[in-house]
């Protein structure tokens, strides 16, 4: 899962007095401080209907990767988490998205709608892309024809997260 930015690598460069057995160390307690929060999140029950309810969830549990990545919201019927994932990495300024694994994770965890997220790394800009709204366009499709709604798709960046929904890009 993505780590918050006040706890990524550079912040431990360049400090005086710490080393790389140092800054080893305080990697491992940001992962298991990632890992704790990510295990009390899931034990919450989340009900998403607002898109205040997925800035809660982000403030919560999403920080900002250094390479670019998607991850999906699996929800129930009744719009509550079922599980969190991401399925896709790639590089710092894009990642391959590929349908059928979308689907073949939409059908394990048997999901009635799904909200997408991704992180925009390195800058700050939070408005997507053409290919982030070909993509999501392709995605909505694919997902229809196991009958699964996409509820949104939310873009994090250092400076907040936009809903493609709500800025009316699908």
């Amino acid at each position: 899962f993505p780590s918050h930015d006040k706890y990524s690598n550079e912040a431990v460069d360049g400090v005086l007095g710490v080393g790389d057995k140092t800054k080893s160390f305080l990697l491992a307690i940001r992962e298991l401080i990632n890992r704790m929060q990510y295990q009390e999140i899931k034990e919450k029950t989340y009900k998403i209907t607002s898109f205040k309810d997925l800035e809660t969830f982000f403030k919560d549990f999403v920080g900002y990767d250094d390479v670019e990545s998607l991850g999906v919201i699996f929800l129930d019927g009744e719009h509550k988490v079922i599980e969190v994932e991401k399925i896709f990495k790639g590089t710092t300024s894009k990642v391959s998205i590929y349908p059928r694994e979308m689907i073949k994770s939409v059908l394990k965890y048997n999901s009635s709608a799904v909200v997408l997220f991704h992180n925009h790394p390195g800058f700050a800009d939070i408005f997507p892309s053409k290919q982030d709204i070909t993509t999501t366009n392709e995605l909505i499709n694919a997902l229809k024809v196991v009958d699964v709604a996409l509820l949104d798709h939310i873009i994090v960046s250092k400076n907040g997260i936009l809903s493609m929904k709500k800025e009316k890009y699908f």
